[in-house]
């Protein structure tokens, strides 16, 4: 079984709604049943999960300009880069993902650009606890600069 990951203008990812019958009605069926043709005849890996969608613009900008300075200052650091990838790495929520070799659950951290809006989310406030907890003051996203 090979699991292929898909980038480009005609996804697999597509964005079905799961009728009665329990059966999937892509909202493009057209484009959706011809990207599936070229895999006719062979063994495919499907996923349906709850859709949600991508990170915002105000959340990157929140946690890029307000969120990481904070924290990497709090730390002594000047590299916001590398204090970034700590931060992600410490308290960013895992994933539960099936292992395409094994068919195990597996854990794993999303990278940022796959994150969802939920997943964000989550992490923002996180790192809103966490600095509480440690005494640091974050401004609320609507009063920072």
């Amino acid at each position: 079984m090979k699991r292929i990951a898909f980038e480009g203008t005609i996804s697999p990812r597509f964005h079905p709604t799961l009728g009665t019958a329990w059966r999937v009605q892509p909202d493009d069926p057209h484009t959706v049943l011809a990207r599936l043709a070229q895999w006719k005849n062979k063994h495919v890996w499907c996923t349906v999960e709850p859709y949600s969608g991508a990170k915002t613009h105000p959340q990157l900008g929140y946690y890029w300009s307000t969120l990481v300075p904070i924290w990497a200052e709090e730390a002594g650091e000047d590299d916001t880069e590398a204090w970034h990838y700590e931060l992600w790495r410490a308290w960013f929520p895992e994933r539960e993902t099936v292992s395409p070799l094994t068919g195990a659950l597996v854990k794993e951290r999303p990278r940022m650009r796959d994150a969802t809006k939920e997943e964000m989310s989550a992490y923002i406030d996180r790192l809103g606890r966490e600095a509480a907890i440690r005494g640091i003051l974050i401004p609320e996203p609507r009063e920072a600069k």
